[in-house]
């Protein structure tokens, strides 16, 4: 029990006892404080039940709060017993990735009602004594809704049910419902402290799942750092030397029986060599009656060095024929088509490389080589988170201001560890995003669905 604490006391009744209010009010906080004492041990602190929140369907500038029932710090319990319209407030944003503040919270809270003036006053007359008389007859424990603008401390007494994204005109746009924190049960013993810490190259085909173990009790803290790096290129500079085995096949080239045509030629222009004239002349030779046409060299004067008989001639006779030179002149063949050519099959040389590698995996061709990630996804226990993790950082980190996404692919994305130390998300608290961190395996899952891929470095802190 601490100095501020009061010991815990309930009347003790006996025959001829005098009551009094303060004797029945001891009753009624010695029965509260044994059972709040008792959820507070049982039970973290969180929503137990219900406590969604919605739209409006007609007014655009509130929201719905669904009854349920939630445990503060203290174990007491925060009951609303009906629907409530709750009119938003906050920061107005354009962008939802990036909402300020705008926490919907629930508290507990009560107020006297039923007041009375029935009875004396004696205050002062002649009856005497302190009695006061005319206060309120009932206490109504009814909690309070109201919007803040900063993630609230456990020992705050407020329940996180949503953050609500304001647009302009302070409309309400989308409602984040990731921040919200459950009651689960607790254990006494502390919880076993955990850091994990390590690296992973991704792709689409490859991701990373971090398992974890929460033993002992429910954390009060859950902190993951994620960082991003260019993929190892030993990936692509470490591939030992080796040739590819390749064996020639011979197909066939198959021709059918065909014709060409062709267009009417012309020879070119035939004359006689000056320096070879040819001469003959048929003529008798004498009168024998044996007379024959011969053909001689011009330049002998030699009879009996004939070259052919030709014909013979009568005696007598004279010159019959005489040319010396050819004229210039030309032959013409007419178009036509060439005789019908046989067709018939050739085979042809090709080289036929064989495969290599997996055959039921695809090789990475056509691209650049992996590098940065882009739209890194977080999963917990299956569940994508990424979209509650992006509200958390945009709206406490300048860097990641306007940023949609975790990771780019490039180098400037403010996911990638720098040089000077800088890079990275930041503390991300998974213990105010609504998650279940109940004793047990849990897991992380980091991944990609698009071509892109790249190294991922994490630390996670439980507590």
């Amino acid at each position: 029990m601490s100095a501020l604490e009061q010991p815990i006391e309930r009347v003790n009744y006996f025959n001829g006892q005098r009551l009094v209010a303060a004797d029945f009010r001891a009753d009624q906080d010695y029965q509260m404080a044994v059972r709040r004492k008792l959820f507070s041990a049982l039970y973290s602190v969180g929503i137990v039940q219900g406590l969604e929140v919605s739209k409006h369907p007609t007014d655009t500038h509130k929201v719905i709060v669904a009854p349920g029932v939630a445990l503060d710090f203290l174990g007491r319990e925060i009951i609303l017993l009906d629907a409530t319209e709750v009119q938003a407030a906050g920061t107005p944003t354009a962008n939802p990735a990036a909402i300020f503040g705008n926490y919907l919270v629930i508290s507990y809270a009560e107020q006297r009602v039923s007041a009375t003036t029935d009875g004396c006053d004696a205050g002062g007359g002649a009856c005497g004594g302190n009695l006061s008389w005319g206060a309120a007859t009932r206490i109504r424990a009814e909690p309070r809704l109201e919007f803040t603008d900063t993630f609230p401390s456990i020992r705050s007494g407020l329940i996180v049910l949503a953050q609500v994204e304001l647009k302009a005109g302070c409309t309400v746009g989308e409602i984040a419902s990731g921040v919200r924190r459950y009651a689960v049960a607790a254990k006494p013993p502390t919880t076993r402290p955990i850091a994990l810490e390590g690296e992973k190259d991704i792709d689409q085909r490859n991701p990373k799942t971090l398992y974890f173990h929460i033993d002992g009790g429910v954390p009060t803290s859950v902190t993951l750092y994620l960082r991003a790096a260019q993929l190892s290129t030993l990936y692509y500079t470490e591939l030992g030397g080796h040739t590819h085995s390749g064996s020639l096949a011979k197909p066939t080239l198959t021709i059918p029986d065909h014709q060409h045509d062709f267009q009417s030629i012309t020879t070119g222009t035939a004359t006689q060599d000056p320096a070879k004239p040819v001469e003959m002349i048929a003529m008798t030779y004498d009168t024998d009656s044996d007379t024959e046409i011969r053909m001689w060299h011009s330049d002998l004067d030699d009879g009996n060095r004939r070259r052919e008989n030709l014909t013979s001639l009568n005696p007598g006779d004279g010159p019959i024929v005489q040319f010396n030179n050819l004229t210039e002149h030309t032959h013409t063949i007419p178009a036509g088509k060439t005789d019908l050519d046989g067709g018939g099959s050739y085979p042809l040389g090709g080289v036929n490389i064989a495969s290599s590698g997996a055959t039921n995996l695809a090789a990475h061709t056509g691209g650049n080589a992996l590098s940065y990630v882009n739209k890194l996804t977080v999963l917990y226990d299956g569940q994508d988170i990424t979209a509650a993790i992006l509200t958390q950082i945009t709206g406490a980190y300048p860097a990641w201001t306007g940023i949609a996404t975790l990771g780019d692919g490039t180098s400037g994305s403010p996911l990638v560890a720098k040089s000077n130390g800088t890079g990275g998300t930041g503390a991300i608290n998974l213990d105010q995003l609504g998650l279940d961190f109940s004793p047990g395996q849990h897991s992380l899952t980091f991944q990609v669905t698009d071509t892109s891929g790249g190294q991922i470095q994490y630390n996670l802190y439980v507590g």
